[in-house]
């Protein structure tokens, strides 16, 4: 069976295809109204040099955003030539892999822009694709919105959270018309297991499946029992955040990765059983610390 893994980026990777997809009997309204509590002003959008949203991000300082560093990363393209059944194909490599000029972007949070000052990301990433997340300072407050506090505990599995974030949306049942709105929607989940590589002994992803809310032998892991606004996160929702509620507080537990798409499964069920990745958030707090914390003539 063919699977595909595919990164949240802004603009799907199967046509129109990556979202905060929401149950097929639930009416998006819902889930948009979930976006819209007070607890997750704090998700804002990530706007590029052409004033296009190009994914999602998470305040957590008056002037520290947190995002996906995949979202940022530019390079140029190398010519090469291969063999492909006999014949010549050109292909175009990407080379010089990097983070983008933090001055470029724009932040916007309920509908006010903000631009960037500084951008700090994990070299390692560069190299691996791993350690997805990147701290930005702002170059001026973000004023009447209260930041996300930054989850510290290591205790994420088997936990109940929100998904929020700017992306295409639609029906699970129904990918052909996934379209692409950048409406901010939230969906909820529960965290499944932890995976990805280690950062300083703790594995650094958070994952999830899209359990059906009748169908559960399309579930993929831990309980297949489906939450009341189940979703799955996906383009323009790189870099948001996902949320839990512990002890009366809303905390940040991870800021969005990517998707793991089974190509077959996708076809004939439609977004159920699909598997989500977020970043974990508490793997990197002191490094977010440390890099709030540092000079700003050392940034």
């Amino acid at each position: 069976m063919k699977k595909a893994l595919l990164l949240l980026l802004s603009i799907p990777v199967i046509t129109e295809a990556s979202a905060i997809i929401y149950r097929h009997d639930v009416a998006e309204e819902k889930y948009r109204a979930l976006a819209q509590q007070p607890q997750f002003h704090c998700v804002g959008e990530v706007v590029n040099p052409g004033m296009s949203t190009i994914g999602s991000c998470v305040l957590i300082g008056n002037k520290w955003v947190l995002s996906a560093a995949h979202v940022f990363i530019i390079s140029e393209a190398r010519q090469d030539t291969i063999m492909e059944d006999g014949k010549q194909v050109t292909v175009y490599t990407p080379v010089n892999k990097r983070l983008g000029n933090a001055g470029s972007y724009q932040f916007r949070f309920q509908g006010k822009a903000y631009r960037g000052k500084a951008m700090q990301g994990l070299p390692e990433y560069l190299a691996s694709d791993n350690y997805d997340i990147v701290l930005i300072e702002l170059a001026e407050p973000v004023a009447g919105i209260t930041p996300a506090v930054v989850s510290k505990s290591f205790d994420e599995n088997g936990a109940a959270v929100t998904l929020v974030g700017f992306g295409v949306s639609g029906n699970a049942a129904d990918p052909e018309h996934v379209a692409q709105h950048f409406t901010k929607l939230a969906g909820q989940n529960t965290i499944d297991s932890f995976a990805g590589a280690d950062y300083k002994g703790q594995q650094t992803l958070l994952r999830f499946d899209f359990d059906h809310p009748g169908a559960k032998e399309l579930s993929t892991m831990g309980s297949p029992t489906a939450c009341t606004l189940e979703a799955l996160c996906g383009g323009g929702d790189s870099g948001g955040g996902m949320f839990r509620e512990r002890n009366g507080q809303w905390e940040l537990v991870g800021i969005a990765h990517g998707a793991q798409y089974d190509i077959e499964k996708l076809l004939k069920s439609g977004y159920y059983g699909q598997e989500g990745s977020y970043t974990r958030v508490s793997a990197f707090q002191q490094w977010i610390t440390e890099n709030i914390n540092r000079p700003a003539a050392q940034r």
